[in-house]
């Protein structure tokens, strides 16, 4: 199925919706995000079009500033899971890209963002009073690297849920769950084709610290843009 420049309009409208300070309340902006997504997994069974009708296979996106913690890593990670890109991130540069169809990536880094302040914000929240400089710093590391990895453990458990349940996947985006198989593996071959011999991401286990339980808790309070009910 291919999307015409219409649909195309409407997705990018939903993700303008849903990306902050648009003016949409949060309920408004989850549910704009959850249907531009929907839309996007549809339409992008066969050949996505840009605005202009040309046919749009990978690209590369471009480069985001700011992200050089090995927690961003994680954000990054689940932010692909969502909208089925690969993440690059190039820590020393402090910087990530995504490949994959244009308005995935699009959808990528908006959520890139949203899940990066979320666990800055949640971290604030959280921190402990009184706490000694090296109790701060441990706290911060661990808490956030705890938020972050439970973001992606939650978004890689929806996408496995899209994959086996038929049911899950109609609801979410209209097609069986065999469909959804199918469309998000051949988005990521696209990627992995147009990436080459770079290295995919590598996440390394972290020891637990003062602020993991906090953090894993406070990962299960961030709304993901694609929730199933």
């Amino acid at each position: 199925m291919t999307a015409d420049i219409t649909t195309i309009n409407k997705i990018k409208k939903l993700l303008s919706l849903a990306q902050a300070g648009s003016g949409a309340t949060e309920n408004e902006a989850m549910t704009a995000a959850s249907m531009a997504s929907a839309l996007m997994l549809k339409y992008n069974i066969e050949v996505q079009l840009d605005a202009d009708g040309d046919e749009e296979g990978s690209i590369k996106g471009v480069w985001q500033k700011g992200y050089d913690e090995p927690w961003h890593i994680q954000c990054a990670s689940a932010a692909g899971f969502l909208y089925y890109c690969r993440p690059l991130i190039y820590r020393r540069l402090g910087v990530v890209e995504y490949v994959g169809r244009r308005d995935n990536i699009e959808a990528c880094n908006e959520t890139l963002r949203f899940f990066a302040a979320e666990v800055e914000r949640l971290y604030k929240l959280n921190l402990p009073k009184g706490m000694t400089k090296l109790d701060r710093a441990n706290y911060r590391s661990t808490f956030k690297m705890a938020c972050a990895m439970r973001i992606a453990a939650r978004c890689w458990a929806i996408m496995e849920t899209l994959r086996r349940d038929d049911t899950k996947a109609i609801a979410a985006t209209g097609s069986t769950a065999l469909v959804v198989v199918e469309t998000i593996d051949k988005l990521l071959a696209e990627a992995d084709a147009l990436m080459g011999d770079v290295k995919k991401l590598v996440v390394r286990s972290r020891k637990a610290g003062l602020g993991t339980y906090a953090g894993r808790k406070a990962g299960d309070t961030v709304k993901l843009q694609k929730e199933l009910k």
